[in-house]
């Protein structure tokens, strides 16, 4: 999965190997809701527009790790 800074970024920021993730999580941080994917090397935390936002694409990784 790649991942960018923002939406009208062209270059990405860097890719996230779905196959390495363990697990995911949702967050809330004040009013920021915040996706944490986390693989045995690192954590990676990805702001989202809202908390309902961050678990819709929490529900979709959770599918495509369970293939």
């Amino acid at each position: 999965m790649y991942y960018y800074e923002s939406e009208y970024d062209l270059e990405c920021r860097g890719y996230i190997d779905l196959c390495d993730v363990g697990s995911v999580e949702v967050e809330n941080n004040g009013s920021k809701a915040i996706l944490e994917l986390r693989t045995k090397k690192r954590v990676y935390s990805l702001l989202a527009e809202s908390r309902l936002v961050a678990e819709a694409w929490k529900e979709k990784i959770e599918i495509v790790l369970k293939e």
